[in-house]
């Protein structure tokens, strides 16, 4: 594997070597700040499969280049991981808007390192499969239940991804931190009843609909498959859930969605109310995915029994 790690401390850039290669990565690449590191990736014959970066750096950050790599096709979904001293919730939650998928603080461990490569690597490997398995003309496979066919979404983070972003909140002891999942509610009917691209089509714009109504608080957003996507925020408690749900509801009614045949789409909004971790413990993602996931099927209940009003569903702020 071709790993290029980039940091303007020559120590840490002699140090990198030798440490990945006790950990069985023997080809690796320095570059001391992120324009010699750009340059790297443009003169490289043989494409990188994984890059360490560093946060602080003279000219352009680490978060900068983080996102600079990703607006490369080639390295689009490319593993990245953070490796840095910085652990304030800033620098967390920005590397992983800019397309991080983990985020090691210093001093780190031989061994850890190690695993955190290849936890990405492999996803990353699994995801390429699909974009291989099928011609660029045909959408990936996008079953009710996977999340690899909205990857392509611009700021969703991939599950894996959020799951780090979780991990290091609780390593950097960051838990004051709000979930909340929102649901398109009638996910099941239409992926019955539209064609794969079609529902993938809805999906990823339920997507971009979430992603930009929360875009002002700051969150993190990961889709976890069946309709429904986890968010994380700092300020989502000064908007209620109920609003939120009006706001997405309302703004997906507007873009008047249809199908391949012409057949208007609905996509009905759940948003449950959010959840709040110990503040002195550690944040499961498995336990989020399932507290969060009731809580809005919740309110997918009340809604059934008291339908939401035309009106309150074409309200849009």
């Amino acid at each position: 594997m071709k790993i290029l790690a980039v940091d303007d401390d020559a120590s840490i850039r002699e140090l990198l070597p030798m440490i990945l290669g006790k950990v069985g990565y023997d080809n690796v690449v320095v570059a001391a700040s992120a324009s010699e590191a750009l340059s790297a990736v443009s003169e490289a014959e043989e494409r990188f499969e994984c890059f360490l970066l560093d946060i602080q750096m003279p000219q352009q950050s680490g978060v900068e280049l983080c996102a600079d790599i990703r607006e490369i096709e080639a390295y689009s979904h490319v593993p990245i991981i953070m490796l840095t001293a910085m652990n304030e919730r800033d620098f967390v939650e920005q590397a992983f808007q800019a397309g991080a998928d983990d985020y090691l603080t210093k001093p780190f461990n031989i061994s850890e390192v190690g695993l955190r490569i290849r936890q990405v690597t492999a996803r990353n490997g699994q995801a390429s499969r699909v974009e291989i398995a099928k011609p660029a003309s045909i959408p990936a496979a996008c079953s009710f239940e996977n999340t690899v066919a909205l990857q392509g979404v611009k700021g969703l983070l991939q599950p894996l991804a959020f799951s780090n972003y979780v991990r290091q909140l609780s390593r950097s002891g960051l838990q004051a931190t709000l979930f909340h999942a929102t649901s398109v509610s009638n996910a099941r009917k239409l992926y019955e009843t539209l064609s794969e691209a079609d529902f993938k089509y809805a999906i990823s714009h339920a997507a971009d609909t979430i992603l930009g109504v929360l875009s002002r608080y700051n969150a993190l957003t990961t889709y976890l498959g069946k309709g429904v996507f986890l968010s994380s925020s700092t300020a989502m408690n000064t908007r209620p859930a109920i609003e939120l749900e009006s706001e997405i509801q309302g703004v997906l009614d507007e873009k008047n969605l249809v199908s391949e045949q012409d057949l208007p789409i609905d996509l009905d909004i759940a948003v449950g109310a959010s959840v709040s971790p110990l503040s002195n413990g550690d944040i499961d993602f498995e336990d989020l995915k399932f507290r969060t996931t009731a809580r809005v099927d919740m309110r997918i209940k009340e809604i059934i029994d008291a339908p939401r009003p035309i009106e309150i569903r074409r309200n849009v702020r």
